[in-house]
């Protein structure tokens, strides 16, 4: 999760895969690193799947047909599918249980996680290591891991994204449309998540 946190905490903050652990790292930092450096090798595959590009036209679609005003809605079918395959795998491990693994990683890593982060970007923007905690408190004890799981929930993952970059955000009704859309898209994301990972251990050596 960290390259996607990092990024959210500050849009500089971006992993580089040439980073791994230098001599003396620690064996946190360490697994922290080699963490990020799979997260990126995933992203890579994960991205050109066939299950990802169709899934992602599919939405672009949806979004057209569903006559949604928000401006510049085809650049976030992207993250939109992202959201409902995460949700699909949510449903499939629970929402407990995954909330749980989250919290146990984050007290496991401590501080360590400041030097995973000074790793790859160093300096850090003022007040990096603060908005990260506060997202990290978010992510481990809110609603907002649960709420990849529903339809509503993802349309108010994806507006907040947009305000993150800075358009405006949705109206109600523009939410109402999202949230139905997203609804049958995450039941769609079910089987598609299926052969994601079915394919998985065929197309890429991790």
């Amino acid at each position: 999760m960290l390259p996607d946190l990092w990024r959210m905490t500050h849009r500089r903050v971006r992993p580089r895969p040439e980073v791994g652990p230098g001599a003396g790292a620690s064996l946190v930092v360490s697994a922290l690193l080699e963490g990020v450096r799979h997260h990126l090798r995933a992203d890579d595959v994960f991205h050109r799947h066939p299950v990802f590009v169709n899934g992602e036209r599919m939405l672009v679609r949806r979004f057209r047909d569903a006559a949604i005003r928000a401006e510049k809605m085809g650049l976030f079918a992207h993250i939109g599918w992202e959201l409902c395959l995460d949700g699909a795998l949510l449903r499939q491990v629970g929402v407990d249980r995954t909330l749980r693994k989250i919290r146990q990683a984050i007290d496991a890593s401590g501080a360590e996680l400041r030097v995973a982060a000074e790793e790859h970007a160093s300096p850090l923007p003022a007040g990096f290591h603060q908005r990260l905690d506060g997202i990290l408190e978010q992510v481990s004890s809110s609603d907002w891991v649960p709420g990849y799981a529903n339809g509503p929930g993802v349309a108010g993952r994806l507006d907040g994204v947009r305000r993150r970059v800075g358009l405006p955000a949705m109206t109600v009704e523009d939410l109402e449309r999202l949230g139905r859309i997203f609804d049958s898209t995450l039941a769609d994301a079910t089987p598609a998540l299926g052969q994601l990972l079915d394919d998985w251990s065929l197309s890429v050596d991790l």
